[in-house]
């Protein structure tokens, strides 16, 4: 397990330097919102299933819908971002000669973070799913 931890801490500290994967984040944020409002609405589900024995499959079907909305978006993140980080990147490399993050709020605020690890964490599990036929 600590080597999964180091690997992915590895991992973190590789990606944070590249504007990719923060345009990425941002890219996603609606996506999470969407996800995280999903999971909040859970209980009700379980209620309705319970007390109005609705079918089973209702709720897989809710469930495939939401994943394969996440899976749509983080996609089309992907084709915002890579263009986006290279405008960035060849801008800053005009000024400054380097093409790596230089911000110290996307490199050291805690409450981003959370929010950066957050969202690279929904998406390597969401391509993971979606690559290995789940």
């Amino acid at each position: 397990m600590r080597n999964y931890i180091d690997f992915f801490n590895k991992f973190i500290f590789f990606t944070k330097k590249c504007y990719f994967f923060h345009i990425l984040t941002w890219c996603l944020a609606p996506a999470l919102i969407f996800i995280l409002l999903y999971i909040l609405s859970l209980p009700s589900y379980l209620y309705n299933f319970i007390t109005l024995h609705t079918n089973i499959s209702d709720i897989q079907e809710d469930i495939a819908v939401i994943y394969l909305s996440y899976a749509y978006l983080s996609f089309w993140g992907i084709i915002i971002a890579l263009p986006s980080s290279l405008i960035i990147e060849s801008i800053q490399y005009l000024f400054f000669k380097k093409f790596f993050v230089l911000n110290k709020f996307l490199l050291n605020n805690k409450y981003y973070n959370f929010f950066y690890i957050f969202s690279l964490f929904a998406l390597l599990v969401s391509w993971t799913i979606l690559f290995n036929g789940g």
